[in-house]
């Protein structure tokens, strides 16, 4: 199981090489709890997408309906905690089958993002003192962050960390809060060698 530890970020590529064309949009399913605001599971999304967007792939997000077929992606936003024995509890996760093939479902614990939140005062102010809207575009960043990083290990199709940038292992809650992604680039040959990959014939962006 892949976690992204609460101090975790994740990604924006560098400008798509141009001469690759960019694949069709991935549709994705957010489920969310009923403890969840919409407005705070849109803003997660927003925050995805602008991460994403330098990089060539598109997403259409689908708000789970009753009667609406789901996507072959999913994101699930609840208070799951994760099952991890880590000293800081994830963010978001993706399971991975005994052929390493990622599942289709992505969690994303809001619980541990209001967590991490209360307990980042020396970065965000006073979280008690914050107005709704506040709370929810530093949450709703935090969260982005992490399901951006999540949909990179799904697309990929990979476990793999690195040492900095696209899948970087844990980040400071100061990157996580932070109005500025200059730390979240992907290097360009990344972006490529997906591109690549799912433009092949027969590749489809939803099943990497």
């Amino acid at each position: 199981m892949m976690l992204i530890a609460m101090s975790m970020i994740a990604l924006a590529c560098d400008a798509a090489p141009a001469r690759i064309a960019a694949p069709p949009p991935l549709h994705i399913t957010v489920w969310h709890a009923d403890n969840v605001p919409a407005s705070l599971a849109r803003k997660m999304t927003a925050e995805a997408d602008a991460i994403w967007r330098s990089s060539g792939l598109t997403f259409v997000w689908e708000e789970a309906a009753p009667g609406r077929a789901p996507a072959a992606v999913q994101i699930i936003v609840n208070d799951d905690r994760g099952g991890t024995s880590s000293p800081l509890p994830p963010l978001g996760w993706i399971l991975f089958d005994a052929h390493d093939v990622p599942d289709r479902l992505i969690h994303v614990s809001y619980a541990n993002a209001v967590e991490l939140l209360d307990s980042s005062g020396p970065v965000v102010g006073n979280p008690n003192a914050m107005p709704t809207e506040e709370r929810e575009t530093y949450l709703g960043r935090a969260m982005g962050r992490a399901l951006a990083h999540e949909l990179g290990h799904y697309l990929m199709a990979s476990k793999t960390h690195t040492p900095k940038g696209l899948m970087r292992g844990t980040l400071s809650a100061t990157t996580l809060f932070s109005p500025i992604r200059e730390l979240l680039e992907v290097p360009p040959a990344m972006c490529e060698t997906l591109l690549t990959r799912l433009r092949r014939p027969g590749s489809n962006v939803a099943s990497p």
